[in-house]
């Protein structure tokens, strides 16, 4: 920081400590209780629905992404998806490969969403938070509640979703671990084997 006079760093403090009580006070309003009755309560799932969320669990890689919306040409994306229960964690990037061999001004979509598979067996998620890139390339938070929906297509380990728009993503499964274990990294148990002593 430069040198400030006695009574220039008084002022600056005093602006410092107005800017930093703003700055508290937005951040208080992000996070806010989050009103979660803008996601639809979801009624017992069929047989059919149940099977199609069950198909869906686990870890999925992205391996492309269909969308007349995005040029082709020196397109790269990346992307994964978690299925656990009715919750999903997803987040893709998309950039184009410069002149230079870097990539350029990625777009992203990432978020938690709360899953359900409707009637016609579409996933649906509902955002619980997330945040993705503008027409300015600038992070910009979802609304909680905003709804996407797709249709699920499962041929062995590789899943289709397609949007509404007609944009398609197909993800490959991931392999699961053998060895599972907790948040702690604590070793959990096979339910065939019984209890695991962890240290």
């Amino acid at each position: 920081m430069r040198d400030l006079r006695l009574g220039t760093a008084k002022a600056d403090h005093g602006r410092m400590n107005a800017g930093s009580l703003v700055l508290v006070c937005l951040m208080s309003m992000s996070f806010a209780p989050v009103r979660w009755q803008n996601i639809p309560a979801q009624g017992n799932p069929t047989q059919a629905q149940t099977r199609v969320l069950e198909q869906l669990q686990g870890a999925w890689r992205l391996r492309k992404i269909e969308d007349k919306q995005l040029a082709s040409q020196r397109r790269q994306e990346t992307g994964y998806m978690v299925v656990s229960g009715s919750h999903v964690a997803l987040e893709i990037h998309v950039g184009y490969t410069q002149d230079n061999g870097l990539v350029g001004q990625p777009i992203f979509q990432t978020g938690i969403y709360a899953s359900s598979i409707d009637k016609e067996l579409n996933l649906v998620l509902n955002t619980l938070i997330g945040s993705n890139t503008d027409s300015r390339f600038k992070a910009s938070a979802e609304q909680v509640g905003k709804q996407r929906k797709y249709t699920v297509d499962i041929v062995g380990a590789m899943l289709t979703l397609r949007r509404e728009d007609g944009a398609q993503f197909l993800f490959d499964r991931l392999a699961d671990n053998v060895q599972r274990y907790d948040f702690y990294g604590r070793k959990l148990a096979d339910p065939k084997e019984g209890p695991v002593k962890n240290p």
